[in-house]
C-alpha cells in the first residue's frame, strides 16, 4: 500500500540556552524534509479501500497514541492595522504585555545560534526599534499567549492524565515528542503547553524540540512553490470577483468605524482579522471600537479567503500535503512505538489547511470546509486506538475541545457516538493528497 517512509537524513542538533532557571532547550534541525511517501498522482483514487465496518464500542478500544497540532498563543501584530500604515497604535498608557515570565520555564533570554534570521541575543526587556508598544517585537508571543497554551495544556492534562490515566503526570522524553516551526513564538507556545500538561519540575534540565530549516519546512504552505502560488492567486481572485459588492460594503463600514476615510481597498481580510484579534486577545483597545457584528463579518471574510486559498484537492496536496504525510506516517509508526504523545506547534496556516485536508476525501472529490478561523491556541487532536484482541487500529479526530468529532474520510460513528475510521483506510484515502519529495518539486514548477 502507499505508505510514508521516514527520511534517512540525520538531524543536526543545536542547543538553545534558557538562562532563567538554568533550563536547556535542545533544538533538532533536519537538513532535509523528514518525510517522503510513495508517489500517488493527485487525480487517481487509491486502488483499494478497506471494507467499511462499524467501529467497535468504546469499551473495546484501547488508547495507544495521541497527536495534537496547535496554533501558537496570542501575539503582537505583525502587519499594521488597516488605515494606520507603519504603526501599531494603542491608547495612551495601554500597551501589549510581553515582559516577564508567567511560569518558571519561560525564558527571558535565548541565544539562537542556528538560524541566520535570529540575532545572537534577544532580550524581552530590550527596547527594539520599530517595535510594538509594551517593549514588544512584532509577532512576539505575549503573556496572554502563554496563558492561551497553558489553557490547552490544562485541557490535555485533564483528559489524558487525570481522566484516562493515559499519560503519566511526569514528563518522559521517551514517550513524548515535540515538533515546532523554527519560530520563537511557536517554540515558546510548546514550552507553555508542556509545563502545565506535565509537572514543571520534570521538564528540567532539557526539552527537545524538533524543527526543520525554514527552507525545508512543510508545516505551512510554501510560497516558494510556484504552482501553489498560481493556484492560490486564481482562487482568491475568483473569490474577490464573486464577493466584490459585499467586500466593498464591508470595507466602507470599516473605514467609518476606524475613522480612516483615506484608506484604500482591503486586499485581504485575513490580515485585518489577525491584526484586530492581536489587539482584542491581549485586551488592548483598538484605536476606535469595532462592533461585535462588524468583527464577525470580518472573520467570515477571513474564513472565505482561507477556504478559497486551501479548498481544492490540488491546493491541499501542494499546500499542506507533505505535512499531512508526516502526520499519517507518525500515526502508522505509533502502532509499534513507545511514543504516546506527539505535539506539533504551528500557525493559523498550519491548523486551517490541515483541518481542510483531514476532512477531504479524494475518492469522492469532497473537500473539507472550515467552520471558523483557527484562533490562537486552536488545536487538532488525533487519537489512535487499538481494537481489543485485534491488530486493527482506529483514528478519531477532535478540534479545540468541540463536542463533535471531525468527519475524517471513511469514518463512522460507533454505538456510543464516537466517530472513527480504520487507520489503514484513512491512510489509503488520504494518500492522493500526499506528494513525495520528487513529485512535489516537479508539481511546483
Amino acid at each position: 500500500r502507499p505508505s510514508v517512509a521516514p527520511s534517512t537524513d540525520h538531524p543536526t542538533q543545536h542547543t538553545v540556552e534558557l538562562t532563567r532557571s538554568g533550563i536547556i532547550l535542545t533544538i533538532i534541525m533536519w537538513r532535509h524534509a523528514v518525510v517522503a511517501s510513495a508517489a500517488v498522482p493527485a487525480a487517481m483514487a487509491p486502488s483499494h479501500i478497506v471494507e467499511s465496518i462499524i467501529p467497535p464500542d468504546n469499551d473495546q478500544l484501547v488508547l495507544k497514541h495521541v497527536q495534537v497540532v496547535f496554533r501558537h498563543g496570542a501575539r503582537t501584530p505583525i502587519s499594521s492595522l488597516y488605515g494606520f500604515e507603519g504603526t501599531f497604535p494603542t491608547p495612551s498608557g495601554v500597551n501589549f504585555s510581553c515582559r516577564g515570565p508567567v511560569s518558571p520555564l519561560f525564558f527571558a533570554e535565548a541565544k539562537r545560534l542556528y538560524h541566520k534570521n535570529y540575532s545572537p541575543s534577544l532580550k524581552h526587556s530590550d527596547n527594539i526599534s520599530r517595535g510594538v508598544p509594551g517593549w514588544c517585537r512584532p509577532g512576539q508571543l505575549t503573556v496572554q499567549g502563554r496563558r492561551d497554551l497553558r489553557k490547552v495544556g490544562s485541557v490535555l492534562h485533564q483528559r489524558y492524565v487525570e481522566e484516562t490515566g493515559f499519560l503519566d503526570s511526569e514528563f518522559n522524553p521517551k514517550k513524548v515528542t515535540v515538533r515546532s516551526t523554527d519560530v520563537e513564538r511557536t517554540m515558546e507556545s510548546a514550552v507553555s503547553l508542556l509545563e502545565v500538561l506535565f509537572a514543571a519540575k520534570t521538564l528540567i534540565p532539557a526539552i527537545t524540540i524538533n524543527t526543520l530549516k525554514e527552507s525545508d519546512e512543510n508545516m505551512y504552505p510554501r510560497s516558494s512553490c510556484r504552482s501553489l502560488k498560481l493556484l492560490k492567486s486564481a482562487a482568491i481572485n475568483h473569490l474577490v470577483k464573486e464577493r466584490q459588492q459585499d467586500r466593498d460594503t464591508l470595507t466602507q463600514e470599516i473605514r467609518e468605524a476606524f475613522k480612516v476615510s483615506h484608506a484604500g481597498a482591503i486586499a485581504r481580510f485575513e490580515g485585518l482579522h489577525n491584526t484586530s484579534r492581536c489587539y482584542l486577545a491581549n485586551s488592548v483597545p483598538l484605536p476606535h471600537p469595532l462592533s461585535n457584528e462588524l468583527a464577525e463579518r470580518i472573520e467570515k471574510e477571513a474564513i472565505q479567503e482561507m477556504q478559497a486559498k486551501y479548498g481544492s484537492i490540488a491546493i491541499v496536496r501542494l499546500g499542506i500535503g507533505r505535512f499531512l504525510g508526516d502526520v499519517i506516517h507518525d500515526l502508522e509508526t505509533s502502532t509499534r512505538s513507545e511514543i504516546k504523545l506527539r505535539l506539533y506547534s504551528g500557525h493559523d496556516n498550519t491548523v486551517g489547511p490541515l483541518l481542510i485536508a483531514l476532512e477531504s476525501d479524494p475518492v469522492s472529490g469532497a473537500v473539507g470546509k472550515l467552520q471558523e478561523f483557527p484562533g490562537f491556541g486552536s488545536h487538532i487532536t488525533l487519537e489512535l486506538y487499538q481494537e481489543k484482541g485485534s491488530e486493527r487500529f482506529w483514528v478519531r479526530g477532535l478540534y479545540s475541545g468541540r463536542n463533535h468529532d471531525l468527519n475524517l474520510p471513511g469514518s463512522q460513528a460507533n454505538r456510543n457516538g464516537r466517530v472513527l475510521v480504520q487507520l489503514e483506510d484513512l491512510s489509503r484515502r488520504l494518500s492522493p493528497l500526499i506528494p513525495d519529495g520528487l513529485a512535489y518539486e516537479e508539481e511546483c514548477r
